[in-house]
């Protein structure tokens, strides 16, 4: 991301975290401060700008302190990767957490994805995914973990549909990754054109469409 595009966002202020306890206490610790300071320079600063040196000042710990966790930035960025996806799913079950099972609550998915990669840590997630386009040993990993995340996925939705009477697994899931790739590329728009009515509006319109999708399965 360049400098103009990054200028006007806020700067996250990150908790100080004592580390204290036992050693997997002060491990959990040090990883936290890590993901957080991490998380705070690709949002203000972006990808490139997240080497282990700059999120080890950041967090306020020595850089050997983060490599004995991290041995590498591929390995730092991974981790991270998998902590977004964790409040991902925290943020999803907020969202749907008052809707039946069914339809509406796959819909509601596709809401809770929407808001997510709208938050800071939604515009990061896609920031780390479009960095490993040039870093092959990140690339692999992060293909490892949306193999997981996809299969997760899956298999939650399915259980909605099923619910509703969806028989036809393939094309549930040729619909969600539609809705689902659709969301990121508009979060991507929005990083840029964050004023403009036409991102949201454009969501709404594959939302229905989506919805449609899903009642024409059952």
């Amino acid at each position: 991301m360049n400098k103009a595009a990054s200028a006007s966002k806020p700067k996250i202020e990150l908790e100080e975290r004592p580390v204290r306890g036992s050693h997997a206490m002060r491990r959990e610790a040090t990883r936290r401060k890590v993901f957080d300071a991490c998380i705070a320079t690709i949002y203000e600063s972006g990808f490139a700008t997240a080497s282990t040196l700059e999120v080890a000042k950041r967090a306020n710990i020595s850089r050997g302190a983060l490599l004995k966790q991290f041995p590498t930035r591929s390995d730092m960025l991974c981790e991270v990767m998998r902590e977004l996806l964790r409040q991902s799913v925290v943020n999803m079950q907020t969202f749907i957490k008052d809707v039946p099972p069914g339809i509406e609550r796959v819909i509601a998915y596709a809401d809770a994805g929407w808001h997510f990669y709208r938050t800071p840590i939604g515009i990061v997630f896609i920031e780390i995914a479009l960095g490993a386009r040039d870093n092959e040993q990140l690339g692999e990993m992060l293909a490892t973990i949306g193999l997981e995340r996809e299969q997760f996925e899956a298999t939650r939705i399915w259980e909605d549909m099923s619910l509703a009477g969806a028989t036809d697994r393939h094309a549930l899931a040729t619909a969600v990754l539609g809705m689902v790739a659709t969301m990121r590329g508009l979060a991507i728009e929005h990083m840029w054109n964050r004023n403009s009515d036409l991102v949201q509006a454009t969501f709404e319109a594959h939302r229905q469409r989506f919805a449609d999708t899903l009642r024409s399965l059952v």
